[in-house]
C-alpha cells in the first residue's frame, strides 16, 4: 500500500493493491486511518486487487462513514476490477440505496456505480 499526495496538500490517494481480505485488515485498516489523517480528500486506487472480501468492504465503509462524519471525503478512484465488483454483488452492498448514516454525502457504492456508466 502506498500513500501519495499531489500538489494540494488536501487531497491525498492511497494506492492498494494484491489481496484485499480479511488476512490483511490490520494493515489496510492501519494505512486507512494514517492516510485519512494527512488529506482532506482520499482517493482510494484499487485497480490492481487480486482479491477482496466483506472485511474489505466494510473497512471501506467504515472509512467512508468516517471521512464524512469529520467533514472529510474518500472516493474510488481508478479503473474497478471485476474482483471488487463482483464482491460488492455477492455481500448485497449492490442493492444499497445508500449507508443509511447520516453523513449528507452519497453512498461510496452509488459513486462506484456512476463511475462505471
Amino acid at each position: 500500500m502506498k500513500f501519495s499526495s499531489g500538489k494540494n496538500k488536501d487531497r491525498g490517494k492511497l494506492t492498494m493493491d494484491g489481496e484485499l481480505t480479511l488476512g490483511g485488515v490490520r494493515k489496510i485498516h492501519e494505512e486507512l486511518l494514517r492516510s485519512m489523517e494527512k488529506a482532506q480528500h482520499l482517493d482510494i486506487e484499487i485497480s490492481g486487487a487480486v482479491e477482496t472480501d466483506l472485511a474489505f468492504l466494510q473497512l471501506l465503509c467504515s472509512a467512508h462513514r468516517t471521512a464524512a462524519q469529520t467533514g472529510k471525503t474518500v472516493a474510488l478512484t481508478g479503473d474497478i476490477p471485476d474482483v471488487f465488483r463482483q464482491a460488492v454483488e455477492d455481500n448485497g452492498y449492490s442493492v444499497s440505496g445508500s449507508c443509511g448514516g447520516e453523513t449528507g454525502q452519497t453512498c461510496l457504492w452509488i459513486n462506484e456505480k456512476k463511475a462505471e456508466g
